[in-house]
């Protein structure tokens, strides 16, 4: 999951301030407060058109500046653009929400963790749809269109951030 460093970094400092004060013994007492992940319901509302398919700066502070590591992770996620949009394309055809919501779920992790931002957002967005879908027991006719609209976006968008990390991995 995509995790802000300097929200975890604050978090460990917060609960080794009260570990400090109530003494050596006394962390199985201490209550753990839950991190808030980056890129949940509030970021992806945020993210406008336009928005550059890579924050490569974002993505660079995420990993401590290390682009050798940017590069790899970039061609891994080139590498698995095609079987993706593969998948993507079988569910869509089978009209399976459930592989949908599952591969949109995977989607969304890997590009919020790179800071493909516009990827994620519509693959969360998907996400919901399949979700709010299954969930409701609204026709299958009535709840697939809008999906495979969207679908059709991810399509587009999950080849060009491939074109756009190709490009970034060549730039040394």
């Amino acid at each position: 999951k995509p995790i802000d460093p300097a929200v975890l970094g604050e978090l460990l400092n917060r609960i080794a301030a009260k570990i400090r004060d109530l003494g050596p013994h006394s962390a199985a007492i201490v209550p753990i407060p839950r991190m808030p992940a980056t890129g949940g319901a509030q970021a992806l509302a945020q993210v406008a058109p336009g928005t550059p398919l890579f924050d490569v700066s974002a993505l660079l502070e995420r990993l401590d500046g290390d682009e050798a590591f940017m590069h790899e992770l970039l061609g891994i996620f080139i590498d698995e653009a095609s079987s993706r949009r593969e998948a993507f394309g079988k569910a869509a055809r089978d009209r399976d929400l459930e592989a949908i919501q599952k591969q949109s779920h995977a989607l969304k992790g890997s590009a919020l963790s790179l800071c493909a931002n516009p990827v994620g957002v519509t693959a969360g967005a998907i996400e919901a749809a399949c979700i709010s879908g299954r969930k409701s027991g609204i026709d299958l006719d009535a709840v697939f269109p809008p999906i495979a609209a969207r679908l059709e976006e991810l399509d587009g968008l999950i080849g060009s951030t491939a074109e756009a990390a190709a490009q970034i991995a060549r730039i040394k």
